[in-house]
């Protein structure tokens, strides 16, 4: 970390990405924090890898009839700040990653991928 700290670029950067990545991973997170999604964004077609913040707001629910999440979809490579989406939770695909896996993905811009799992593929159907 100390070295880290030495680069120019990072030493900007790094204090503010370790204070979200320690919130994001602390046990003190809120619970909607827990979970890691796929949802059709922007369009569907393509998918984002987002974190579930919150479910059934009652304003959209009465206007949509629909149970919907509450889902935060960071940008990348900088993760602190993104998008806040309503998604219909049927159209939320659970993924078998953590939340430290989900930022490093986000921070790398796609290049760092989570590890394998043993069973068969790495999301799990929704439902």
């Amino acid at each position: 970390e100390h070295t880290l700290l030495r680069v120019p670029l990072v030493r900007r950067i790094y204090p503010a990405l370790r204070q979200l990545t320690d919130f994001m991973v602390s046990d003190k997170r809120p619970a909607g924090f827990q979970r890691v999604v796929a949802i059709p964004y922007p369009h569907p077609g393509l998918y984002s890898i987002a974190f579930v913040t919150g479910e059934d707001l009652p304003a959209m629910k009465a206007v949509t009839g629909k149970r919907l999440l509450t889902v935060f979809v960071p940008s990348s490579p900088l993760p602190l700040t993104g998008w806040i989406c309503l998604v219909p939770a049927e159209q939320a695909v659970p993924l078998q990653m953590g939340v430290e896996e989900a930022i490093r993905f986000f921070v790398s811009a796609g290049v760092s991928r989570p590890a394998p799992l043993l069973s068969s593929g790495n999301a799990v159907p929704p439902g």
